[in-house]
């Protein structure tokens, strides 16, 4: 079995949809609820952003994903290609091969197992 994607491995939602985005949406309304709160028990000056230390923050739990899928797929014995799914042909597979491919979006290797037992 193998698993073709062109792009990091690991899904939108953890590498670039809900989780890093629920990050940045978290900062606004900090942001929102101190300017909402002044003189209401928050004092202080204006919050600034520290960008770079809101990247790596974003990044410390966004990066290790791809090599944590990939582990996960090797222990699974599941054979990993980063390359376009549409370069199927140039991999050696021929039509009788489709008949076999099962599509779909695990969030992790045992996900995969289950599908094929």
């Amino acid at each position: 079995m193998a698993i073709i994607d062109s792009r990091p491995f690991g899904g939108t939602r953890a590498l670039r949809g809900c989780d890093p985005k629920k990050v940045l949406v978290g900062v606004a309304d900090v942001f929102d609820w101190a300017r909402r709160m002044q003189g209401r028990g928050v004092a202080g000056g204006n919050p600034e952003i520290d960008w770079p230390a809101l990247m790596r923050f974003k990044k410390s739990f966004t990066v290790p994903v791809p090599e944590s899928r990939q582990t996960g797929y090797d222990k699974a014995g599941i054979e990993v290609r980063l390359n376009r799914p549409l370069a199927i042909r140039a991999a050696g597979l021929k039509a009788d091969d489709l008949r076999e491919m099962i599509y779909a979006y695990p969030t992790n290797a045992s996900d995969i197992v289950h599908l094929l037992n």
